[in-house]
């Protein structure tokens, strides 16, 4: 899927903005789940996996492999409803290096 499958205009729409907003009243944003193909371009986040942050720097993971004292930071909607795509260790963790 290519950067154009998803237009920034998206989130300009009328429904998503006051949704973005609603959410800004709870302390949230918006991203976009998403990882990169050998190319380099943005395609979707494939299911089971998320986007670990460690020491400022962002792989792509199976979910199962994240370590346990990870802290989400980002969710979609999947197949079972809301699920974590996002997660970030903080500096004490003690989870090894990828």
């Amino acid at each position: 899927m290519s950067d154009a499958a998803w237009p920034v205009s998206e989130a300009e729409r009328p429904r998503v903005a006051a949704l973005i907003e609603e959410l800004a009243r709870h302390g949230l944003g918006v991203f976009r789940p998403h990882a990169h193909d050998p190319a380099g371009a943005i395609v979707p986040l494939p299911p089971g996996e998320v986007a670990l942050e460690r020491d400022r720097r962002v792989d792509f993971v199976a979910a199962a492999a994240a370590p346990a004292r990870a802290v989400a930071v980002g969710w979609r909607w999947g197949s079972t409803g809301v699920e974590v795509c996002a997660l970030c260790c903080t500096p004490d963790d003690e989870a090894p290096p990828i």
